[in-house]
């Protein structure tokens, strides 16, 4: 919780979060209602969400131009936009790679554009992801936030475009901007199968064997799983340092990570130990078709060191977290 004298720098402020029915955007528009309703939240997606956490609602397809928010950005006074909206599983971009460019890259400088063509003075955030450093880490060599970014397949392409279009139109247009790149993400309202964590717990759920997925060659993944609250937690801390003005926040870049490196296997394990401790799972060498980072580790010591965040919830606890939101179901026998 942030201290009285933050709630007054973010009060009477007009906030706007695209990808507002997502997962990460549902989960930060739901802190935002309930520890700051002294913010005015404009949420915005290509569909109503499943939650009413926002002021006012705008449906909107954002690669298109002069779209909805845009017209917004351009003849109101929005002071943040966090910009959150886009497509981030790997294999569907695979399979998609025009769409893929279209809601990552497109999107992103139409928002830009428009922020700034605006006449009111309006900040961003904008989110990506530690797959944009293309190599695999080590938590001994994990990625720093200001080394060379590196795309391996069309999903971390996207996503390195949309992060040095919004680096260039800070450099040449000095548009109040911060990015953020996430680690993996777990827990909350994630249902997503194609994540190790809902997949998992959704197998169990079903009666079906939990899968540890290798590399085709065999060789097991590691990954930096970071708790979603944390996650919440980092940006609204980014944001406040962002209206704040600080100069030292200003067209940087954090990562927003546990800065721990967990090989999935122990991930997988811990799961069971708290679903279904009985249960076993099975080896499943599986290449994909596109290049995928086989080990991953970002430090967060800019995050640290700069505006003093640091995660919370350590993987067990946000494990445990999850079984008691999933309440008795698994012992109960159903879904």
């Amino acid at each position: 919780m942030f201290s009285d004298q933050i709630k007054d720098i973010l009060s009477n402020k007009v906030w706007l979060v695209t990808g507002a029915s997502g997962y990460v955007g549902s989960e930060l528009c739901k802190k935002i209602k309930a520890d700051y309703p002294h913010i005015y939240l404009i949420a915005t997606d290509v569909k109503a969400p499943n939650h009413h956490w926002y002021d006012e609602f705008i449906t909107s397809s954002l690669e298109i131009p002069d779209n909805e928010v845009v017209q917004k950005i351009l003849t109101s006074q929005i002071d943040l936009v966090i910009h959150l909206a886009g497509v981030a599983v790997e294999g569907w971009c695979f399979e998609n790679p025009s769409e893929t460019c279209e809601y990552n890259i497109r999107a992103v400088y139409i928002l830009l554009e428009a922020i700034r063509k605006s006449t009111y003075s309006c900040s961003m955030i904008l989110s990506t992801t530690d797959k944009v450093y293309g190599r695999d880490a080590t938590q001994i060599k994990p990625y720093l936030e200001d080394e060379p970014l590196v795309a391996k397949n069309i999903y971390e392409t996207s996503k390195i475009c949309a992060d040095l279009i919004a680096q260039s139109y800070y450099l040449t247009y000095k548009i109040p901007l911060a990015i953020v790149r996430f680690a993996n993400i777990y827990g909350g309202l994630d249902k997503n199968s194609s994540r190790l964590v809902p997949r998992t717990i959704q197998r169990l759920q079903n009666g079906l064997t939990p899968e540890l997925r290798l590399t085709k060659g065999g060789q097991e993944y590691t990954r930096d799983f970071i708790h979603i609250s944390d996650v919440v937690e980092g940006i609204i801390v980014v944001a406040k340092a962002l209206l704040e003005q600080k100069p030292n926040i200003i067209g940087e870049i954090f990562n927003i990570s546990s800065g721990k490196e967990y090989r999935v296997r122990d991930v997988l394990e811990s799961i069971i130990s708290i679903f279904k401790p009985s249960e076993k799972y099975i080896e499943v060498e599986e290449g994909v078709k596109y290049l995928e980072i086989v080990t991953q580790c970002a430090s967060n010591n800019k995050m640290k060191q700069i505006l003093g965040w640091e995660p919370k919830i350590s993987l067990r606890d946000g494990l445990l977290m999850i079984r008691n939101e999933y309440g008795d179901q698994l012992k109960a026998g159903h879904n």
